[in-house]
């Protein structure tokens, strides 16, 4: 009877995936190594061995590159571990409350009933979306501008697995909450304290080969001594044969108001540049402390990006003339250069200087290809200049 249950067999539908599972040993955990793909894999199927467990899964068509190989960038990863316990790993610890939903799961403060240290639980369906954000996260080294894994554990009720939980470090804050809850507005000093941050760790990720594909307030998170992570690896993708080439991913990314307008235009490949438009638009509303283009739908998402920035034109951003044909889309095109004077207006007084609004313009340029890449962006003259970066005050 006790070999029957140790050499049981898990197996899970998750649509037209299916995960095939070893059972561990009675008290043992399931592990999964962190490695990164082999050269030669199938960009169609993925294989992952780790001990005598094995995991297959179907790639959607979108996300036939999530498979192929990717240097990694970064000290230790390589050896770590994800450990994913079919047997109950979640009764470890107790939920202590709910602190946020979206969809692609419900987030929880717990605390490790073993260590007493206090994590966030993030419940997930197990299915595509739940695989990559693991598997992606897994892969990557650790990063201190990146929430950490610290591992993966199911409920452990019943013979399949529905459902499971990324263990993950506990930051008090996450960037939206701040900017709404402050008395007053951020000082340039801690505008460029957090943005310096956001950079690192999107760096961290394009030199990984890695597009986040849904930068936003809500999903920088902040502890108390002000140290900033990028989370949500849900819409995440690597990237093929470079992260300044064209991928050939859906435009159904990123959330509205934080849309490149290549996306809203619907343009058949977009490069890395379409995370570096979403930092310009989290500067600004740092600055504002609200969004710079809250638009309604897509169409109104590019009517109040072109009256701030005004309309572009093929001096300005050369592929603008044929998207906006390919969509059916007429506007009248603009002066021949990007119309900053009202962006200026937006902001309030004195909260930049002009080598931060140059920074602003160049992360909010039209054409993709003479948009800062991150590393420009970090090595931006604003950041060496007075004020110094100073960390921002936090509600207790």
């Amino acid at each position: 009877m006790n070999r029957r249950r140790t050499l049981r067999s898990v197996s899970v539908r998750v649509n037209e995936r299916t995960l095939v599972e070893k059972g561990p040993a009675p008290g043992k955990k399931r592990r999964f190594a962190r490695r990164a793909m082999p050269v030669d894999v199938n960009p169609v199927k993925k294989r992952r061995c780790a001990g005598n467990s094995t995991v297959i899964l179907e790639a959607e068509e979108e996300d036939a590159a999530t498979a192929l190989p990717c240097g990694h960038v970064g000290e230790g990863g390589g050896g770590e571990e994800i450990v994913l316990d079919c047997r109950g790993g979640v009764d470890d610890y107790d939920i202590l409350d709910k602190v946020g939903a979206g969809a692609y799961g419900v987030v929880f403060k717990a605390r490790e009933k073993e260590t007493g240290d206090t994590v966030a639980l993030k419940k997930m369906d197990l299915d595509g979306a739940a695989i990559g954000e693991i598997t992606l996260l897994g892969s990557l080294p650790q990063h201190p501008c990146i929430v950490g894994l610290k591992e993966v554990v199911s409920d452990g009720r019943g013979r399949l697995i529905r459902q499971v939980y990324m263990v993950m470090e506990y930051l008090e804050y996450d960037l939206s909450r701040v900017i709404e809850g402050a008395k007053q507005r951020l000082s340039e000093g801690s505008a460029k304290y957090l943005m310096h941050q956001l950079l690192q760790g999107v760096s961290f990720l394009h030199a990984n080969g890695v597009m986040h594909r849904d930068l936003k307030t809500s999903n920088l998170l902040l502890n108390r001594e002000g140290q900033l992570k990028l989370c949500d690896f849900g819409l995440s993708r690597r990237c093929i044969d470079g992260i300044g080439k064209q991928q050939p991913y859906t435009d159904l990314v990123v959330t509205l108001w934080y849309r490149a307008p290549e996306l809203l235009l619907m343009a058949e490949g977009y490069s890395a540049a379409v995370d570096m438009w979403s930092v310009g638009c989290i500067m600004a509303e740092l600055l504002r402390r609200v969004p710079l283009f809250p638009g309604t739908n897509e169409l109104d998402q590019l009517h109040r990006i072109f009256g701030v920035l005004g309309v572009p034109d093929e001096a300005t951003w050369p592929d603008f003339t044929s998207l906006c044909a390919k969509m059916g889309v007429r506007l009248t095109s603009g002066c021949g250069r990007p119309c900053t004077g009202k962006l200026k207006k937006l902001l309030p007084r004195a909260s930049l200087s002009e080598a931060g609004h140059d920074l602003l313009v160049r992360l909010l340029a039209y054409d993709p290809r003479r948009r800062l890449t991150v590393e420009e962006a970090l090595n931006h003259p604003w950041f060496q200049e007075m004020p110094a970066p100073t960390k921002p005050r936090l509600p207790l």
